[in-house]
This record gives C-alpha cells, sequence and structure tokens, in this order.
C-alpha cells in the first residue's frame, strides 16, 4: 500500500489507485479509470468559483511570449511588475500584475514563498526587488522595503483581538495615523471583522482568520503580497469572496500579488499569468486563460 503525492510515480507502478478527499473515497480502479473520472480532476484542480473573470482580455507587455515552456533542471524564474502599493487608493489606475504558482504537493511551491521571503536562504541564483538582491537581507528589513508574506495556515496570533492583530501589522510604521487608516480599510473590506474586533483569534471563523491574516499583512500597505493557499479549508463561498478582493486590490489599488494556490481554478480566475511548478522545476508559464485546459497542467497534478 503506497501513499505517495508523487502522481507520476504511483501512475507507474501501481495497478489499482485510491483517491480520497477529505477523508472520503472519491474514486478507485485503474490509472486509467482514476484519470478519467471528474471528481478526480476537480478535487485536484479546484471547481469553478462564482466570481466572474473580465471579459476583455489584456494585452501582452512587451517582451513577453504568448507561452514559455522552461528547459528540465532551471529553478524558478519570475518577473512580475511592479504597482503603485496600496497607499494610492484614489489614485491614477496603476499597473498591476497577480502570477498564480500552481503545482501538486511537493513541487516547492511554499518553498518559493519562503524563499522570497527571507524565512529560508536560497541556495543559489537572486531575488531581486527593486533592483536590489533580497539574499541575506532580514525579514523586518523586507517587510519595510514594501514585501509582505500571509503564510499558509491563517497565521493568526489566537489571544490577541482583531484589533490588536491588525495593530501588529503596522507595528513598524512611523506614520501612525496612516497605520490606522489602513486598520479602518481592511474594516470596510471585511466586515466580519469589523463586527467581531474584539473577539480573540481562536474565537473566529476559519473564514475570519484567514480574512484577519490577509487585513493584517494589507495594514503594512505592501507593493508585493506573497499569498500561500488563502483557500485551504474554506467554503467555496468564502474562496470566491477572497478572490474576488485580490483581483479588486490589483485592479484598484495596484497591488502585486504572487498567489501560490491548489484550488487551480480558483486560482486562474483572479490571475493574469500562471506558473506550473513541479519538483522545483518551472515547466510552464503562461497567461492563465491559456493554461486552464492545458494537459501540462493536468500532468504536473495528476501524473498523465
Amino acid at each position: 500500500m503506497l501513499v505517495e503525492h508523487h502522481m507520476d510515480l504511483v501512475m507507474s507502478v501501481c495497478h489499482d489507485v485510491v483517491v480520497l478527499d477529505f477523508g472520503k473515497v472519491i474514486a478507485a480502479g485503474t490509472p486509467e479509470q482514476v484519470r478519467d473520472n471528474p471528481l478526480v480532476t476537480e478535487a485536484y484542480l479546484g471547481a469553478d468559483v462564482p466570481a466572474e473573470r473580465p471579459a476583455r482580455r489584456r494585452a501582452r507587455w512587451p517582451g513577453h511570449e504568448r507561452r514559455r515552456r522552461h528547459p528540465a533542471g532551471r529553478g524558478p524564474q519570475l518577473r512580475l511588475r511592479p504597482g503603485a502599493g496600496t497607499a494610492g487608493r484614489h489614485a491614477h489606475r496603476p499597473r498591476r500584475d497577480r502570477h498564480a504558482v500552481l503545482g501538486a504537493n511537493g513541487a516547492g511551491k511554499t518553498t518559493l514563498l519562503r524563499t522570497l521571503s527571507g524565512l529560508l536562504r536560497p541556495t543559489g541564483g537572486r531575488v531581486l526587488f527593486d533592483g536590489a538582491d533580497l539574499r541575506g537581507v532580514r525579514v523586518e528589513r523586507l517587510v519595510r522595503r514594501g514585501l509582505a508574506h500571509v503564510p499558509e495556515g491563517r497565521g493568526v496570533v489566537a489571544e490577541l483581538t482583531v484589533d490588536e492583530n491588525l495593530r501588529l501589522g503596522g507595528l513598524w510604521r512611523r506614520d501612525r495615523a496612516d497605520a490606522r487608516r489602513a486598520q479602518d480599510e481592511v474594516y470596510q473590506l471585511f466586515e466580519p471583522l469589523a463586527r467581531r474586533r474584539r473577539h480573540a483569534g481562536h474565537q473566529l471563523s476559519g473564514g475570519e482568520r484567514q480574512m484577519l491574516a490577509l487585513g493584517r499583512a494589507l495594514v503594512a500597505r505592501p507593493r508585493l503580497l506573497l499569498l500561500d493557499e488563502p483557500s485551504l479549508g474554506l467554503a467555496p463561498r468564502v474562496t470566491a469572496q477572497i478572490m474576488a478582493l485580490l483581483r479588486q486590490l490589483c485592479d484598484s489599488d495596484g497591488l502585486t500579488v504572487l498567489l501560490v494556490e491548489q484550488n487551480v481554478r480558483s486560482a486562474l480566475s483572479v490571475a493574469d499569468q500562471g506558473v506550473v511548478m513541479s519538483l522545483g522545476r518551472v515547466v510552464m508559464a503562461t497567461p492563465a486563460v491559456q493554461l486552464r485546459d492545458d494537459a501540462t497542467l493536468r500532468h504536473a497534478y495528476l501524473g498523465f
């Protein structure tokens, strides 16, 4: 009996495959039968979310190729366009960028974000932000430069209230008045938090804790938001709300987002670009609208 996330291995050595989703068996049979089961595809790639994509297709920026397949052995290579940051909410329409990093468990997605945010030390390559190499820069200095990381697992301080958690996000900021304005804006974005601002973190639902973790990052006025698995364990309705908010922050506030997400269809519904990783390597980078039904994506997740 083999339990394994590497689907290429599973499909090559097993005669019978059983697929579990949140403790329930959703498919069982030969690799070919499992491959063609729509429940398996939905479990790995996610279901559609209600939020609608804008109908207008975005123009390609100069030098961007229609599709890029990276050779085996090459590490992740991402290039994100800067936004104006979340400070200019009513200023001119800013440039924005939304990248969704996709891949099965163990592909290296969370490791990529932890490396970018300074929690892990890279063994090679460069991390450039505003032309400066961020390798070796302390985490708190990265936050001051405009980089915020919302880790997987809705990391809030359970003993502190909602209001105290939000204040942590702007504790380092010298402009106290703007930090308070940023808190008020978070309460406007997330009405459930406004109603529970005196409640402790452990008293919140899973969706409310995810809102709080995201709101705390926004209080820091980031220009680049690293967001790891925001839909994990959330109801589809709450997931749709989170994704719609990300689109709003990018379109109106100029926030640049690098999103890691297991729910592929949900992530691609809000992303401009999709990047597929497998075992630490980028196997595809292409516009999100083209990636959704691409066979490479199914292979990266299901091993076919």
